[in-house]
């Protein structure tokens, strides 16, 4: 009876893993939505979420939905990992902090 379970689930395992495999190639991409983008560029003028969400017109937790899909994509934990993440990549230009 085990065996049987097994023979019929080891499709949908492998397809499962492909699945999981090519999501995360995807992931590792330049690809990024334009929301993405505009969000980093504040946090990176050292906005916060809700003063973000206020300039965007959106609300905050869709700007930290933003952060955080961009931190997956960037392979980073903290937002200001992704600002430099993104600066390094040319997602946002690069900032002089030199007067």
């Amino acid at each position: 009876r085990v065996g049987t379970i097994a023979a019929y689930s080891y499709p949908y395992r492998h397809w499962r893993t492909r699945r999981r495999r090519r999501k995360l190639l995807d992931m590792n991409t330049d690809r990024r939505s334009p929301r993405q983008t505009l969000c980093l560029q504040w946090v990176a003028a050292g906005k916060t979420s809700w003063e973000t969400a206020r300039i965007v017109g959106i609300t905050e937790r869709t700007v930290n939905f933003h952060l955080q899909a961009a931190c997956v994509r960037l392979g980073v934990n903290r937002r200001c990992a992704a600002v430099a993440a993104a600066q390094a990549r040319g997602w946002l230009p690069q900032t002089s902090t030199a007067q």
